[in-house]
């Protein structure tokens, strides 16, 4: 996979750096649920993966701190200690629509085709939710807000694939293909050079998590 992408307007010298981080568990995240614009909380285990995260931290420099303004994202930088994040609504978690907090078991009975079709790998959006380019464009359009040298984004599993496909010049349709499911509080991180974004770690598990197969879209 080639990573670097064109990208107009990269700041000569430096590189701009962007660490996507996803928020920590929920209940739903761990029953293998669709979890999008529902706003739950943490669940136990999300409280102490954030708490874990934060001892190892203290006191490093992160740049700033955007976030999604989703209660786990919220409650998870609260708990990693990263101050007063700013909320960015467009780094909220795409919509699910008709799918929101269903299984992937329930999800195939309820609507055969479009499952197969993300089974397959390449998905163009969710029935009566959002389409995987309109998350493309808002994700793009909040990081031109925040251009800081250092911008740390706290947000979600599909924003983050969705979001580096794009930064990569990939097709987003295809960011299921392209990219696994980060896990609780994984690490993702790029520069962005003259020449385009360039990839350099992607689900960095900063911390030991509890591995949960069964739901790759949360």
């Amino acid at each position: 996979m080639n990573n670097l992408a064109a990208t107009p307007g990269a700041t000569p010298g430096s590189p701009r750096r962007l660490v996507l981080l996803r928020h920590a568990e929920t209940a739903e995240n761990a029953a293998g649920r669709f979890l999008g614009r529902s706003d739950p909380g943490l669940d136990e285990h999300g409280v102490e993966q954030a708490r874990r995260l934060a001892s190892g931290i203290e006191g490093s420099s992160l740049g700033s701190v955007v976030c999604s303004p989703a209660r786990r994202a919220l409650q998870s930088a609260q708990l990693l200690g990263l101050g007063e994040p700013v909320v960015e609504p467009d780094f909220r978690e795409i919509d699910f629509g008709t799918w929101e907090g269903l299984t992937q078991r329930e999800v195939a009975e309820l609507d055969p085709v479009n499952f197969a079709a993300f089974e397959h790998g390449e998905i163009d959006g969710f029935p009566g939710g959002e389409t995987v380019t309109a998350v493309a464009d808002r994700t793009m359009a909040a990081l031109d807000r925040h251009r800081a040298d250092s911008v740390v984004v706290v947000t979600h599993a599909t924003v983050v694939r969705i979001l580096v496909t794009a930064l990569l010049g990939l097709p987003v349709s295809q960011y299921r293909a392209r990219l696994g499911r980060p896990g609780h509080l994984s690490w993702t991180e790029l520069e962005q050079h003259e020449q385009g974004w360039r990839l350099l770690r992607y689900d960095s598990r900063i911390i030991a998590d509890r591995t949960c197969a069964s739901d790759p879209a949360r």
